[in-house]
């Protein structure tokens, strides 16, 4: 039997990342579009926008896009080599950007407040136990006005609704062109990599760090929150 490595960010992922994540996520186009229009509520002039676990920078260009005569700062941070390399050649002359390479998982290295901080897919991958630290760190350093944006993959409260979801994304994601061995092999390499919580457990998280929480997303096991102070 072939042993089915861990996941990652690296290993040549990267030039297939964005066609992957829409092969295995519903609606992950259209709530990367929502985000960016709800940049245009936060951003103001001369605004600081954050996006933790940037990944290629597609979502961080497409914010910088729709608000680039407001914002004076951008910082992008991930953690994995090829990811950041990404990054680095994506804004490569762009001085409103500053890319960062580093492990989020106890805390941010940041020492600007901003007015926009997005975090898509990123905390499920965090561990459960230092989560709070981050989220702690980001309402730190969110303005008054502010707010932070987060996606997650969520699990469903009853063991039906659960197997009932898990049917349906693993059919999206056989419809959408992935092999079953794609999707055996991608199940267990996220084993102890990622841990997703109910819905309840991350509002219940979001409002223990100090925000205020609306949900803006749902499809299936993936939802949206805006967090403000």
């Amino acid at each position: 039997m072939a042993i089915v490595e861990d996941w990652t960010f690296d290993n040549g992922i990267v030039d297939s990342f964005e066609e992957h994540v829409r092969q295995s996520v519903p609606g992950y186009a259209m709530f990367e579009d929502y985000i960016v229009s709800l940049s245009r509520f936060f951003i103001p002039c001369g605004g600081k926008v954050l996006d933790l676990g940037a990944s290629t920078g597609e979502l961080a260009e497409a914010i910088y896009n729709c608000n680039k005569n407001r914002i004076s700062f951008f910082g992008v941070i991930d953690n994995s080599n090829d990811m950041f390399a990404k990054l680095q050649e994506r804004f490569n002359g762009n001085y409103y950007f500053d890319c960062c390479k580093t492990d989020i998982s106890y805390g941010i290295p940041i020492s600007e407040d901003f007015d926009f901080i997005v975090a898509s897919l990123v905390l499920q991958f965090i561990p459960v136990n230092t989560r709070h630290i981050v989220l702690e760190d980001c309402f730190t350093h969110l303005t008054t006005n502010g707010a932070m944006v987060v996606v997650e993959k969520i699990v469903q409260e009853t063991g039906n609704d659960q197997a009932m979801f898990d049917t349906i994304y693993q059919s999206n994601k056989h419809f959408n062109g992935l092999s079953a061995q794609q999707l055996y092999d991608k199940t267990q390499s996220l084993v102890g990599i990622m841990t997703p919580l109910t819905s309840k457990e991350n509002e219940e998280m979001f409002k223990e760090c100090g925000f205020k929480v609306t949900s803006f997303f749902q499809l299936g096991c993936f939802k949206g929150w805006i967090l403000r102070k």
